[in-house]
């Protein structure tokens, strides 16, 4: 398997077999991790443990500095784009964005 996680071996075996649109579409939902809805705190907590101001993370993220700055105290919430790049950022660092 040379490296690549079992999830990587059957994605890659899946096309390489060529199954059609559908098949595919499906064993790559089944693959994908699930998304983890933060509070406003842990929303705080992940950009702090970054050492990231607001204003960087806003631009990492693509959305503005009130944006960031409801999410943090709870007035909106994440979703989307924005929901799926916090999870990256929480699992594997903010290295993942640059």
């Amino acid at each position: 398997m040379d490296g690549l996680t079992i999830t990587q071996f059957v994605l890659e075996a899946a096309r390489e077999a060529k199954f059609d649109k559908v098949t595919m579409r499906r064993i790559e939902e089944l693959a994908l991790p699930e998304i983890q809805d933060f509070s406003p705190g842990e929303i705080k907590n992940i950009r702090l443990s970054q050492k990231i101001s607001r204003s960087v993370w806003a631009r990492m993220l693509n959305v503005g500095v009130t944006t960031v700055q409801k999410w943090e105290s709870g007035k909106t919430h994440p979703d989307g784009a924005a929901l799926k790049l916090l999870n990256l950022v929480q699992k594997r660092g903010i290295n993942c964005l640059i």
